[in-house]
């Protein structure tokens, strides 16, 4: 009997009357337009944090914007392969030259150097076979 009384006690029609306030008329679009307004701030953070990290303060953040649209970036990781755990090997290139370096957990070894290759067209599929 006591399971009862208190079973019936706490039915949600109870707590409605106990809430005492209407139900807040908020449309759909208001609500969809404050999730899209969100989601886009938080991208617009996600996307400010990747191009200047937090340690940098709003001076060199906005010399950081300027710098890099007013020229061309001087280094340039072509390639980088995992060959262990704890070792990758990279082909960086820097103005008119190119590394090949080897960074471990040990440290880092220019492996080989010289100069900048151009790149070569892309082989098409088809081009050189007999015909």
């Amino acid at each position: 009997m006591l399971v009862v009384a208190l079973l019936q006690a706490a039915s949600p029609a109870h707590a409605q009357h106990l809430a005492g306030g209407a139900s807040p008329d908020v449309s759909i679009v208001r609500i969809v337009a404050a999730l899209a307004i969100s989601l886009l701030a938080a991208a617009a953070l996600v996307l400010k944090q990747r191009r200047f990290p937090m340690h940098k303060g709003p001076r060199q953040m906005l010399a950081a914007l300027a710098d890099g649209f007013a020229r061309e970036r001087r280094i340039d990781v072509i390639e980088a392969r995992r060959i262990s755990v704890h070792a990758d090997v990279c082909l960086v290139r820097c103005d008119a030259e190119e590394f090949l370096i080897l960074s471990s957990s040990a440290g880092s070894t220019v492996l080989r150097s010289g100069p900048a290759s151009t790149p070569s067209p892309p082989d098409l599929p088809g081009e050189g076979l007999p015909q």
